[in-house]
């Protein structure tokens, strides 16, 4: 639990135990925005600060421990700016009476100031790995584009065949019909000549 319900303030409770429950769930922004509602409402209370400092400190590394290609630059950027706020907290903290709390927070102070140090180079491997992913998505279209004009191509080659192959056929049925017509054509011109060569005979005999 980040928050102990300890107070008998039942918003302050109410508040605390739902950062808490949200910042189980994953809502990290959520979480951060009810916890700094509850400073702003009990300046007093320090609990909402150890809350917010310790989620904060959670979300950053959970993001920064990420493999590269399962973040993006935003999100690092979210946990360097988490690691700082978290930072900024844990140094108020410090600053509370007692030996035992100001080394405890001393402490939580110090380890995030380490993993800010780290800050530009997670931001430089994450631009590198985006550009890497850049390049290979460059990469990926550039072979896409190859096998789709490829295949482009072969319908259009395909289509013309096929425009060609009609055409042909087209023009073969239309010299088939001509033929026809032309032999057609002969057959009644020699039957009409024999029906005259018949007439001519048949005058001649009469």
């Amino acid at each position: 639990m980040l928050m102990e319900p300890v107070d008998h303030d039942l918003e302050s409770i109410l508040l605390g135990y739902e950062g808490n429950a949200l910042f189980m769930n994953g809502q990290h922004e959520r979480s951060t925005e009810i916890l700094e509602i509850g400073m702003r409402l009990y300046p007093q209370d320090y609990r909402f600060q150890r809350a917010l400092a310790t989620v904060s400190e959670k979300w950053a590394e959970k993001v920064l421990g990420l493999e590269r290609s399962k973040r993006t630059i935003k999100d690092v950027q979210s946990g360097i700016r988490a690691l700082e706020r978290s930072h900024r907290l844990y140094i108020s903290l410090s600053k509370i009476r007692g030996e035992k709390r100001r080394q405890m927070y001393d402490k939580k102070a110090n380890h995030v100031a380490k993993m800010l140090e780290l800050s530009e180079q997670h931001i430089a491997a994450q631009h590198d790995e985006e550009r890497k992913q850049q390049q290979r998505k460059r990469e990926l279209k550039k072979k896409w584009d190859t096998i789709h004009d490829k295949r482009e191509a072969e319908r259009r080659e395909k289509q013309e065949r096929e425009e060609r192959e009609k055409r042909e056929e087209n023009e073969r049925i239309a010299r088939d019909a001509e033929k026809r017509l032309k032999e057609m054509q002969e057959k009644w011109k020699q039957k009409e000549e024999s029906r005259a060569t018949s007439a001519d005979k048949a005058v001649k005999m009469v």
